[in-house]
């Protein structure tokens, strides 16, 4: 499956690759946590751009039927809740300096979304931010 109907908050986002050891840590952080009750891992994702989109600003989802080193740059979830969203999708960004986590969520019924991004490169972060945002 394919979403298009995206658009960033801010340009130049670029989304790094995730490593299969990184991306079950997460999986297994999330699933522990108060929030795995909410959140349910439904596979992996691309996150790549048009060629006319230079400034990065409408994001293309492909899901992924399985983890692929070179493709898999974002983590696709359900969310099971009274939540106004029903999908999330988790991308991260690795800079020279630093990194930081982004999550697009998104209400496939109505084609609603919300992008949230620079949440800080620390799981305890992202899952405090995950959880404040589902719980709103």
């Amino acid at each position: 499956m394919e979403y298009t109907d995206f658009k960033f908050a801010i340009p130049y986002i670029n989304c790094s690759n995730f490593k299969e050891k990184d991306t079950v840590v997460l999986r297994n952080i999330i699933k522990g946590a108060r929030i795995g009750d909410m959140l349910k891992f439904s596979g992996y994702g691309n996150i790549n751009f048009s060629e006319d989109d230079v400034p990065h600003w409408h994001p293309v989802i492909t899901e992924l039927d399985s983890f692929t080193r070179s493709k898999t740059n974002c983590m696709i979830f359900d969310i099971d809740s009274n939540c106004q969203y029903n999908k999330m999708f988790l991308y991260h960004t690795i800079l020279p300096q630093h990194g930081f986590y982004g999550l697009l969520l998104y209400n496939s019924n109505i084609n609603k979304f919300l992008h949230i991004y620079n949440i800080g490169y620390d799981v305890n972060n992202l899952v405090i931010k995950m959880f404040k945002i589902i719980n709103k």
